[in-house]
């Protein structure tokens, strides 16, 4: 288990679906081969299934980068969860995402006929300004 951290900006295109752009420091990891702390860069489309009660799930897709010291790399990647309305700001949220990268060489071990790719699970906090209309 790795820790990371994700900081981004969201902007609600509908009551539903938003547009995310974000920045995050994950450890990336293929046991016995490679070990990497790198930063990403994300820009995703989110759906948010009951947008207004305060218990939600979500899925979103979208592409992104991450960058090595010597190195950017290309991806897309799919995610869900549960959103939590603590209060009509304050939202905790269970998080699982899939990477697939656009080559097999992450990792800088060339094998096989699959690109590689990465799951992450994770927690975390989103504060939404303006005032939401909550039902219970």
């Amino acid at each position: 288990m790795n820790i990371g951290g994700k900081v981004g900006l969201k902007y609600f295109l509908t009551k539903n679906i938003n547009a995310e752009m974000n920045v995050n420091f994950v450890t990336m990891e293929n046991e016995d081969i490679m070990k990497n702390t790198v930063s990403e860069s994300e820009l995703n489309l989110e759906y948010l299934f009951l947008p207004k009660y305060k218990l939600s799930p979500f899925v979103y897709a979208g592409l992104g980068s991450f960058f090595l010291t010597n190195k950017t790399m290309y991806k897309y990647q799919l995610g869900g969860g549960l959103e939590y309305l603590a209060n009509q700001n304050l939202a905790l949220r269970l998080i699982s995402q899939y990477d697939v990268g656009f080559s097999d060489e992450w990792d800088d071990f060339v094998f096989g006929k699959r690109n590689d790719m990465g799951v992450r699970i994770g927690f975390g906090i989103n504060y939404y300004f303006g005032p939401k209309k909550l039902k219970n």
